[in-house]
């Protein structure tokens, strides 16, 4: 089988190379399998790859430069998740792409305007930011080092963090939120702050080392569900490598 390599630069297409798919990175985090093909096959869950390719295809046939986006992403993710590469770079690397993609999904389909109408706090969050703005930015307002850095922080403050725009994802593509896909943001959550910010990688007991292994399958899970429903695709996947599980989406 042969594999297209697309190379790009500022935005732009420099080369294609043809190779073997044999010669490519391999995510251990597929989400098809051949359990999953088995089974199709015996008639125990109903699913079709050459469907499934077909999803994929007419997504990427469209050009534009979301989808290159889409592309790099999906590239990244595989050079992050190759059975050679080290687990603690494979959950930081997947902790960013999870937002990344949250954040280019959530623009692309112009999820802001739909969450404005739902829940008017969007909108009395920016009236108070800028009030407050306005309060602090006065001729006669005087403030110290600490209060300008704070005053920077709510100017720069963003109304729509990871959290909303993923549960306007997850609306979008119809995916239950509670006992769902909320679980899928607090095992984000609880993997990426604390190697972000702490990072005490050495002194990791055994407990919390199984618990980083299982964020890692369940995160790429979570980038593989919002890709396949992008693409169009509904239907079984594996949503978690290590833990062998399976669902519909």
């Amino acid at each position: 089988m042969l594999a297209v390599l697309r190379y790009w630069r500022a935005g732009k297409k420099i080369i294609d190379r043809i190779t073997s798919a044999h010669s490519l990175l391999e995510s251990i985090h597929a989400p098809f399998c051949d359990t999953l093909a088995f089974n199709a096959k015996t008639g125990s869950v109903k699913w079709s790859f050459l469907d499934t390719v077909k999803a994929v295809k007419d997504f990427y046939d469209n050009d534009s430069d979301f989808t290159r986006e889409i592309e790099y992403l999906h590239f990244l993710f595989r050079q992050a998740t190759d059975s050679n590469v080290h687990g603690d770079i494979s959950i930081l690397a997947l902790c960013i792409l999870f937002e990344n993609l949250v954040r280019h999904v959530f623009r692309e389909l112009k999820l802001e305007t739909n969450a404005r109408e739902e829940n008017p706090i969007w909108g009395q969050f920016e009236l108070a930011r800028e009030t407050f703005i306005k309060k602090m930015d006065g001729e006669n307002t005087v403030i110290d080092e600490g209060g300008k850095r704070l005053l920077q922080t709510i100017k720069s403050a963003d109304p729509f963090n990871v959290k909303t725009m993923f549960q306007a994802i997850a609306r979008q593509f119809k995916l239950k939120w509670d006992g769902d896909m909320n679980q899928i943001f607090e095992t984000w959550k609880n993997a990426r702050n604390p190697l972000v910010h702490r990072g005490e990688y050495g002194s990791r007991s055994e407990d919390e080392l199984k618990e980083i292994t299982i964020a890692e399958s369940r995160i790429t899970g979570a980038i593989n569900i919002l890709s396949l429903k992008l693409f169009g695709y509904s239907g079984y996947m594996r949503y978690s490598t290590f833990e062998d599980g399976y669902r519909q989406i």
